[in-house]
């Protein structure tokens, strides 16, 4: 199987958007893998792509460990998140 056109950088799920650690950083992700927002606080980066939400989309979070300062809050109903793997996405 030709793995030519295949874009690894985002899931194959129709998710809205993607957050994922990323060197010393986090970051969120469109669809297409473009970086929306780039910060080296795990907290701004979730809060800000929750907020982005709207009805009926879907955050996707990578494997890695997302140290927050304070509890994340979605004023959206309706939304999903999604994390990559129970035993290796960590909000702590």
């Amino acid at each position: 199987m030709s793995m030519e056109g295949v874009n690894l950088k985002t899931p194959t799920m129709p998710y809205s958007l993607i957050a994922e650690p990323y060197l010393t950083d986090f970051r969120v992700l469109d669809p297409h893998g473009a970086v929306i927002l780039q910060s080296n606080d795990a907290y701004t980066v979730l809060q800000a792509a929750l907020n982005a939400l709207g009805v009926g989309q879907t955050l996707f979070i990578r494997s890695g460990t997302y140290p927050l300062s304070t509890g994340l809050v979605s004023l959206t109903t309706g939304i999903q998140i999604v994390g990559e793997s129970r035993e290796t996405t960590r909000l702590t």
